[in-house]
């Protein structure tokens, strides 16, 4: 990451107060150069101004080039220097175009609460359906031994039925969205626990706002424990499938609760050989037609 001074104007920079250093006709980038060829993109201004003491760098008359192009102008712009690694503030901004959203401009703003949790609220602006909230909180957890990360993330609208197709169901008026959280903790030496679970409105709510691939067909939410050592093993986890396309009914539904796995290995020599058990059990309900339970 390095500051450069130069341009068509006289190019100065100085030394204030042994922490600030002001350029004028300069720029900013993190990519690295050949020769005289630009920079990938760079931050360029009539004048800079680095803090070092706070780990500011302040821009007056700024513009945004690629490949040495300007691209966006700004009066003002600051941002952390490269040696603050958490700090709250805006980050870059992503726009977009689509035929089912239109046009799509997305603004997240960092929220460096705490050095083991954060939050980032993403607000989504769609021209043809609205404003889609958006929000994740991170946390990293150390609780008398227990450690791990967990994160959850929201989205959701005011769904207006006038800006979804025709073959939308009247149900989809009104407010739509989802949960989606991740976690993973470790209990012991030999102990962990986790999940990996999405709750949606609707089946099609984040296939519409491109928050899972419109390639998916079928949600699969799970929560699990395990136990690893040297020589044994135990797991349980519990599934819940569910179908994501329209024409899927609540036949394609289903929960295991739970499947378990255990083996064993015995600590001695048994024989002269390796002696070991292995078991695995597992519960199945689905709603159909045809059959309620399934247990083996």
């Amino acid at each position: 990451r390095t500051f450069e001074a130069g341009g068509q104007n006289v190019a100065r920079a100085s030394r204030k107060d042994a922490n600030v250093t002001e350029f004028e006709q300069g720029r900013f980038t993190p990519c690295r150069t050949d020769g005289g060829s630009p920079p990938l993109w760079c931050i360029s201004a009539a004048k800079i101004v680095h803090d070092q003491q706070s780990g500011t760098v302040n821009y007056q008359d700024a513009q945004f080039e690629l490949f040495g192009v300007p691209v966006l102008y700004t009066p003002y712009f600051s941002h952390a220097d490269p040696s603050v690694k958490r700090r709250s503030g805006f980050l870059m901004p992503e726009y977009g175009h689509s035929t089912s959203l239109g046009f799509q401009v997305e603004t997240p703003y960092y929220f460096a609460l705490a050095p083991n949790y954060d939050f980032t609220f993403n607000p989504m602006y769609t021209s043809q359906h609205g404003m889609l909230w958006q929000g994740e909180w991170r946390h990293k957890v150390n609780w008398e031994g227990i450690r791990g990360t967990y994160n959850v993330k929201l989205a959701g609208i005011d769904q207006s039925l006038s800006t979804l197709p025709a073959t939308a169901e009247a149900s989809l008026d009104g407010w739509r969205g989802s949960i989606q959280t991740k976690g993973l903790f470790s209990l012991s030496t030999w102990w962990r626990f986790g999940w990996d679970v999405t709750i949606e409105s609707d089946d099609s709510f984040r296939r519409t706002y491109k928050l899972d691939s419109v390639l998916q067909t079928d949600r699969i939410n799970t929560a699990y424990l395990q136990g690893i050592s040297e020589r044994n093993y135990f797991a349980a986890t519990l599934y819940h499938f569910g179908g994501l396309l329209i024409e899927d009914t609540p036949d394609a539904a289903s929960r295991v609760m739970p499947v378990i796995d255990y083996n064993y290995v015995v600590n001695q020599p048994v024989l002269g050989g390796e002696l070991s058990f292995s078991m695995n059990a597992l519960s199945l309900t689905r709603t159909s037609a045809v059959a309620a339970d399934m247990n083996r």
